[in-house]
């Protein structure tokens, strides 16, 4: 973001960028206990809204954002190895997390509906 306003983008230009997303299952479902929140490295996450919003505040036009993580189900997983009670005994995500082809399904649904924590924004200068 700094990038973007010390260097602006020639009219048409296009900006692509990278980074951790608020909305992503593992963030979300793990919270103060993910590995992603990580002072003073990942300290605050821009939700798919706050990501539109950047953009438009930066005059920004053809904003496309995908979330195209892999390892979200994977994350949450190994975490619940070391703290089995965070599950809280929610039968329906153990089934998720025990069964390789519906965790597999899940996290194809992630991607798909911006639910993933990997986030690639590209968006073009007006």
């Amino acid at each position: 973001i700094k990038f973007l306003l010390e260097n602006p983008l020639i009219k048409n230009g296009w900006v692509f960028f990278t980074t951790l997303c608020s909305d992503g299952f593992d963030i979300k479902f793990l919270g103060k206990n993910s590995n992603a929140v990580f002072p003073p490295h990942h300290l605050n996450f821009l939700s798919i809204k706050g990501f539109r919003d950047l953009c438009e505040s930066l005059n920004l036009k053809n904003i496309n954002i995908f979330t195209p993580g892999e390892l979200d189900v994977d994350i949450v997983r190994n975490k619940l190895k070391e703290m089995p009670e965070l599950l809280n005994n929610d039968s329906f995500l153990e089934q998720i997390f025990i069964d390789e082809k519906k965790s597999k399904e899940f996290q194809k649904f992630l991607k798909k509906n911006l639910l993933s924590s990997h986030a690639w924004v590209l968006a073009q200068k007006k």
